[in-house]
């Protein structure tokens, strides 16, 4: 196999054409890199090098070989610092994890702008997943912080610390022509089509599917027909058209569509910013406290 040690070796004998040099540059002994050279050529099938008891000379293949590898031992190493530079950039990155079709709140937004305005050097890279999935994703290290429900499992996870940031409700949610809003309560929406977005794994689809059922008969829905989407989007579309309803956190950018009404369900609840106690990224605190700062404020200016 045509090894990075193996090329170097040839470079630098082709270099310095003395074993005895290419040895003490590369830190092996004369038999040791006499071998790499033979098991090179024996891979290329070709005689790279002609010798004799005073001199060492490329022949004509390996003239051509050595411009070849040579070239190619150039673009290797501006590879390999491209490659570290983009390691290193990516592990100054702050990676933000938000919950799919959630609009994130003011105080995000703002700490954002003064982060990315304090920190031009360091990219904010935002994921959006299902609940489950930031879950995953935050106790495998692949998020550093992550926007969440307090009743997700990121609130029970002794590692994480957090702040709340936004509070939300479940909503009924469906197109504002829905003949049903005509009636005097929820039990109008009996017999509708309730959408909800299949899920990553089949037995947290079928929960949701429990959940969803029983969060509009507690409203007062009467055998609703409870109907799986491939994703968000479709369950919004579906609804924004008005061919069916569905459950939603008003914090849905769904609910922010001025084609579609509302009507609240249970108690409410909490959008909340989490991070791991014990986190050794500059980054990740700097921003927790810009968010603490442009809640305060916000909270202040209502």
């Amino acid at each position: 196999m045509l090894t990075q040690r193996l090329v170097e070796s040839f470079l630098t004998l082709a270099e310095t054409l003395s074993y005895t040099e290419a040895a003490r540059r590369l830190y092996l002994s004369h038999q040791a890199l006499s071998k790499q050279i033979a098991k090179l050529e024996e891979e290329l099938g070709y005689l790279l090098f002609a010798r004799s008891t005073r001199s060492v000379a490329l022949t004509a293949v390996g003239e051509l070989f050595y411009s070849y590898f040579r070239d190619e031992a150039g673009r290797y190493a501006q590879v390999c610092l491209e490659a570290e530079q983009l390691a290193r950039s990516q592990e100054r990155d702050l990676r933000v994890g938000f919950p799919l079709g959630i609009r994130p709140p003011e105080c995000f937004s703002q700490a954002v702008q003064r982060f990315s305005k304090d920190h031009p050097d360091c990219m904010i890279r935002m994921e959006w997943h299902d609940v489950d999935a930031l879950t995953r994703r935050f106790e495998a290290g692949t998020l550093d912080v992550v926007f969440s429900l307090e009743d997700s499992g990121l609130s029970m996870s002794g590692e994480a610390d957090h702040i709340r940031v936004a509070r939300c409700r479940l909503v009924l949610a469906a197109a504002r022509s829905n003949p049903a809003w005509l009636g005097e309560d929820l039990s109008a929406f009996s017999g509708q089509t309730f959408f909800y977005e299949q899920e990553d794994a089949p037995e947290t689809t079928n929960q949701m599917r429990r959940t969803v059922a029983e969060g509009v008969e507690k409203g007062g829905v009467e055998h609703p027909n409870i109907e799986v989407v491939p994703h968000i989007q479709s369950r919004q579309t579906a609804v924004e058209l008005g061919t069916g309803c569905c459950l939603s956190l008003d914090l849905d950018t769904l609910c922010a569509n001025p084609l579609v009404r509302t009507y609240p369900l249970g108690p409410a609840s909490y959008l909340s910013c989490y991070w791991r106690r014990e986190e050794d990224k500059p980054a990740v605190g700097e921003f927790i406290e810009l968010c603490r700062v442009e809640l305060v404020r916000g909270q202040k200016a209502n």
